[in-house]
């Protein structure tokens, strides 16, 4: 009698609907190229828009034909948005030195991944 073998696919985990930083707490949702084209109001003709975020609405878009990996990059890219904004790093002078500016990142990096234990496990399985 012969073993039969059965390969069992991993399902991908779902991705996260929430990410806490500071004072906010960031929607995270899926859709099209084209909804997303439109919801952040952009003309990128010939061009795949792989996520964007809205800081005002707090929402971070992420685009539903990535592959797990690339929502998984997306995911960290939106976050690293939402944290310069957050950290008003955006707004750097060129006064500023690196150290400060690695600092303010790596505080809110951590922040994110202390207050998201479910967004880390997500982002780490792939």
């Amino acid at each position: 009698m012969a073993n039969k073998s059965t390969v069992v696919k991993k399902k991908a985990p779902a991705l996260p609907k929430k990410v806490n930083m500071g004072c906010y707490e960031y929607e995270v949702s899926e859709h099209s190229d084209e909804d997303m084209k439109t919801k952040i109001d952009v003309d990128t003709e010939g061009e795949v828009v792989w996520g964007a975020i809205n800081d005002c609405t707090q929402e971070i878009y992420i685009n539903k034909e990535a592959t797990p990996q690339m929502k998984r990059l997306t995911l960290l890219h939106e976050i690293v948005h939402a944290i310069t904004f957050n950290n008003d790093i955006g707004s750097i002078t060129k006064s500023d030195d690196m150290e400060n500016t690695v600092d303010r990142l790596a505080s809110g990096i951590y922040e994110v991944m202390k207050r998201n234990p479910d967004v880390v496990k997500w982002v780490m399985e792939g």
